[in-house]
């Protein structure tokens, strides 16, 4: 018996180290798993009217095209830059966001209102 508890010691401080470096393997991959992601955008008209959305990156335009009152727009880009929109209403207003930087793992939050396009990260919220 005495031999069977010297071997289980002697595997012990073999495991301990083991669990450790699993553990700290896990940590990583969760903390960079996010990052690898593509960046996520969500455009949500809080105005009265149908707003004609569009987007601009680089040298990238998209037009997204009439999101409704109360409707939530969600895209995502395979890209790393800045991002402003523009919003056009049905009376020929138009308004325009800051630009807002993303990247991998970004969430980016696009509110539109009568008065404009208020950008923020969704950690902000």
């Amino acid at each position: 018996m005495g031999t069977f508890l010297s071997e289980s010691m002697k595997k012990l401080p073999i495991t301990i180290p083991s669990l450790v470096f699993v553990a700290l393997i896990g940590i990583g991959v969760n903390q960079v798993a996010p990052l690898l992601k593509d960046p996520r955008f969500e455009i949500i008209n809080q105005s009265q009217h149908v707003v004609y959305v569009s987007e601009y990156w680089r040298s990238e335009f998209r037009d997204l095209g009439a999101i409704q009152p109360s409707s939530i727009y969600v895209f995502n880009v395979d890209d790393e830059a800045s991002m402003k929109f523009t919003g056009r209403f049905p009376d020929g207003r138009e308004v325009v966001s800051k630009e807002i930087y993303f990247a991998g793992g970004t969430g980016i939050i696009a509110i539109i209102t009568e008065n404009g396009i208020n950008v923020k990260y969704d950690f902000e919220t």
